[in-house]
């Protein structure tokens, strides 16, 4: 006798995407959190670099604001795998961009990877919602986002190892944190070369039936799974408008939260880095990138609870 799995198929496919997510993730979210003190002791070694991680910050999230609103456009073409695979591209991108000691290569990385990045999000939104019902999807939302935010964990406790005893950050370590972080990068995305398909079988097997209009309605909306079908330019003009209704506005002031909380996280930790009455405050940097892992993972688990 087969024994079943305690997950369906969904389930599994939204555990995959947060592991996969967790690995590209622990890369990023560890070089960003590191950049600005390591462009810092670049320029120590190379007068001519002039490289800012501030910068290069600002660049990226000024693509990925702009990038957003074609990317849907994209998604609805080559769909959410291939979507996410090409954005991997722009984080590959960025990494290595660091390898080299000239200023513009790190902001063109940063501009690929901001566009990247909105391929990222969007097709993994996408999938996430086709994996999900309309009573699961704030479950899996928290598995995700306890899985992926996972990733800042791991990549900072090994900067904390590297940079253990260090006033100032060498040529030989940060070329071993970029090659740790590119190893980390290359896993996940490779993990996400096997995305399986989307679960589409239960809510196929209701629509073969031919059912009338209003079960149809029904059968999608239990199913938050409507694969869009429309065409780059529909699904462009679709999300301007979408900008518009009331109830989207009003998640505006709840969405640029998440603005201030990154550009506090990202100045706060390197700020910690420079403070010269802390011994050894490097390794501090990656405490404090720990620290916010943490939260980030504990604070969806309170949230999906509340009733």
């Amino acid at each position: 006798m087969v024994r079943q799995l305690p997950f369906d198929r969904s389930t599994l496919n939204v555990i995959f995407i947060g592991i996969c997510f967790a690995f590209i993730f622990t890369a990023y979210f560890t070089l960003s959190n590191l950049e600005k003190i390591l462009l810092n002791s670049l320029q120590h070694d190379d007068p001519t670099f002039h490289g800012d991680g501030y910068i290069s910050q600002g660049i990226i999230y000024a693509a990925f604001s702009v990038c957003l609103w074609f990317a849907p456009s994209v998604n609805s073409v080559l769909g959410s795998k291939m979507t996410m695979v090409i954005g991997v591209i722009g984080y590959e991108a960025y990494i290595c961009s660091h390898f080299f000691h000239i200023t513009w290569i790190i902001y063109l990385s940063s501009l690929m990877i901001g566009i990247g990045a909105s391929l990222v999000w969007t097709g993994q939104g996408s999938y996430l919602v086709m994996n999900s019902k309309q009573d699961t999807l704030e479950r899996n939302l928290g598995v995700f986002q306890i899985l992926f935010t996972s990733g800042s964990l791991t990549g900072n406790i090994f900067i904390y190892f590297a940079f253990l005893g260090k006033q100032y950050i060498d040529e030989a370590t940060r070329q071993l944190v970029i090659l740790f972080l590119c190893i980390i990068l290359n896993v996940g995305g490779a993990m996400l070369l096997l995305l399986p398909k989307p679960d589409k079988g239960e809510a196929e097997t209701q629509l073969k039936v031919k059912p009338s209009d209003e079960k149809q309605d029904v059968v999608c909306k239990e199913f938050a799974l409507v694969q869009n079908e429309e065409g780059a330019w529909k699904t462009f003009t679709k999300s301007v408008s979408i900008m518009c209704t009331k109830n989207f506005l009003i998640l505006c002031f709840m969405f640029s939260n998440i603005g201030f909380t990154l550009a506090f996280t990202v100045i706060y930790n390197s700020c910690m880095g420079f403070t010269m009455n802390i011994p050894h405050a490097k390794e501090w940097v990656p405490l404090g990138g720990f620290a916010s892992g943490v939260g980030g993972v504990f604070v969806p688990t309170s949230v999906s609870s509340v009733p």
